[in-house]
């Protein structure tokens, strides 16, 4: 629960960062069965630096007071603190750092970059999908179940 309202608080002050560039922009380089972008590209296109925290292993991508790390053959990601995962590892080549384009578009721009409701028009649907269920009772710690968890989370913000 910890991590989701983290999670939550994260995204709704990313808006910050100012508007993206297009992905479509980005030179995709295929790497082991998938579609990458080489994170310096990215950077300079949104306004992030750079500096590798250890050489061609870890990198930092910093604008504002907005900070991604991200380490090589890792799916782990950490924006501000706080741990993300992607769906495919950071890739090193050369000295420079690839993230997969399927990464940018679906996990590090939504977060960077929400999506924003346009001025004066009321939200009308407000979709919460707890995830798990049913047979799926997601990470298990003893008798403690995640799906448990997500849904009390669920019913807590819907009211």
């Amino acid at each position: 629960m910890k991590l989701a309202l983290c999670f939550g608080l994260l995204w709704l002050g990313a808006g910050w960062a100012g508007a993206q560039s297009p992905l479509s922009n980005l030179q995709r380089v295929p790497l082991y069965g998938y579609d990458y972008h080489r994170l310096d590209d990215w950077a300079r296109a949104n306004g992030f630096r750079l500096r590798w925290v250890v050489p061609d292993a870890q990198v930092r991508a910093v604008k504002g007071s907005s900070v991604l790390e991200l380490v090589h053959n890792s799916r782990r990601m950490s924006v501000n603190g706080v741990d993300v995962w992607l769906s495919v590892p950071v890739v090193v080549r050369s000295g420079v750092a690839h993230v997969s384009a399927l990464d940018f578009r679906t996990v590090i721009h939504p977060i960077l970059f929400p999506v924003r409701n346009p001025v004066r028009q009321a939200v009308k649907t407000i979709v919460l999908d707890p995830g798990h269920g049913g047979d799926d009772p997601g990470n298990r710690e003893g008798a403690r179940q995640e799906k448990t968890y997500t849904l009390l989370l669920a019913r807590e913000l819907r009211a």
